[in-house]
């Protein structure tokens, strides 16, 4: 059975691109609890508080409660 897991940010969009990390819409996403663009979050804070982050926090989780019988092996 496929496991789904979703993850939302909340932000708004900047009117100029700001800092010099991250990839996509990063230099104009500004987290909401920070007020920092995204570009400008350190790497481990981004992945705390990104949709992409937050998604693969709560498939991990899902994962660990079906055991491990539910991951094919490497």
């Amino acid at each position: 059975r496929p496991r789904v897991a979703e993850g939302a940010s909340e932000g708004r969009i900047a009117l100029e691109p700001e800092g010099g990390g991250g990839f996509g819409d990063d230099p104009l996403f500004i987290d909401a609890a920070t007020g920092e663009v995204a570009a400008c979050l350190d790497p481990e804070e981004k992945n705390r508080r990104s949709h992409r982050g937050l998604a693969m926090a709560r498939l991990r989780a899902a994962l660990d409660r079906a055991g491990p019988g539910a991951v094919w092996p490497a």
